[in-house]
Parts: C-alpha cells; structure tokens; sequence
C-alpha cells in the first residue's frame, strides 16, 4: 500500500473466513516460537533436583492433609458421641 491510498483511505482487503484463521494461526506461532527461543532451559542435574524437591513436598503437604482429616473425623465423632 502505498502513501495515496493511505490518504485516500484505501483499505486493503483482510482475509476472511479460512484465510483469516490460517493467517492467525501462523502468527500464533511465529510469536510462540520467538518465545521459546528466549527459554533458558534448566539442565538435567537442575530437572532432576527440583523434580525430586516437588515429590518430596507433595508427599508431606498430602501426609499433613491426610492427618489433619483424621484428627477432624475423629473429634467430630468424638464431639457427636458426647451429645449423645
């Protein structure tokens, strides 16, 4: 497009329909390839540490939780049993 049909308010005509998704779509990932390039990827001794970091916290939060429903269950039965 040139600058006359700029100031003549010429628009070019945009894609519809397929075209318009397909153009979308390239420039999706255009964008998310760009991305990734910037990524600083942890290497595989990081992976593995932080990895095993996450299991072994998972697995306490999960105890914690399974404790603290046992001690929930048990002086909730407790409390219904004095009413009684």
């Amino acid at each position: 497009m040139d600058n006359k049909e700029k100031k003549k308010g010429v628009k070019k005509e945009e894609p519809k329909g397929f075209d318009a998704l397909l153009k979308t779509v390239k420039s999706k990932w255009k964008d998310m390839s760009g991305e990734f390039k910037k990524i600083i990827w942890p290497d595989r001794k990081s992976l593995i540490k932080h990895t095993v970091n996450v299991i072994i916290i998972s697995g306490v939060i999960g105890g914690v939780i399974v404790l603290m429903d046992l001690v929930f269950s048990q002086g909730y039965t407790l409390f219904i049993n004095l009413l009684q």
